[in-house]
């Protein structure tokens, strides 16, 4: 579902709809961000969850009071991809019109259950703590970087998970795990932050 690029950015941010999207920067725009079709979106200028980090449009923004990274999730390798899970022809990158330097990417995993953000934030992750719109914060340690596991307010059926990595260019990085939404197995079988951390360890190592 569009869910997990709705939570990717919901603003960058969360979308809502019980789906989970693309961490989204406030104001950010994920591709599919902002979509809760069942799938996790980005988040607004920060990892939109449940609903939010997918193909979306975030609000009109400047780049003057971001850091401009250079790194670009859609340059992950294909073999690093393709360890981790992730279909590497899947892959789709993720623009945001107010924040051209941010750069989001999403891939599907092999069995198309899962939907998988990347979006280099240039701010801390606290900065979306303070919206509101994401709960369940709790530190993690991803591939040896301490980072912090939260989840969007909208996404009841904890469908995303997202994941904000400490990076070298400054701010975050937002990882965010969308399952897409099924009506008949709900969220049975399942852990949106076990995805979400699996995956992680293994891209991690290619994160600056």
């Amino acid at each position: 579902m569009a869910l997990g690029a709705a939570l990717l950015l919901a603003g960058c941010g969360p979308a809502s709809n019980d789906s989970t999207s693309a961490p989204s920067t406030p104001n950010n725009t994920a591709t599919s961000a902002n979509t809760v079709t069942a799938t996790t979106a980005a988040p607004t200028s920060v990892p939109a969850p449940a609903t939010t980090v997918a193909s979306t449009t975030a609000a009109p923004g400047t780049d003057t009071d971001r850091p401009a990274g250079s790194w670009n999730p859609c340059d992950t390798p294909d073999s690093a991809l393709a360890s981790a899970g992730l279909n590497v022809s899947s892959e789709q990158p993720i623009s945001n019109p107010g924040f051209p330097t941010e750069k989001s990417c999403k891939w599907k995993t092999a069995d198309n259950a899962l939907e998988f953000y990347v979006t280099a934030y240039g701010k801390p992750v606290d900065e979306l703590r303070q919206t509101g719109k994401y709960v369940d914060f709790s530190s993690v340690t991803v591939a040896g970087r301490k980072s912090q596991q939260f989840r969007a307010a909208q996404d009841t059926h904890k469908l995303g998970c997202y994941i904000a990595v400490p990076a070298s260019f400054g701010g975050d990085i937002l990882l965010l795990a969308s399952r897409i939404w099924n009506p008949q197995g709900g969220t049975d079988g399942f852990n949106s932050c076990d995805d979400a951390q699996r995956i992680a360890n293994t891209l991690v190592n290619h994160i600056p």
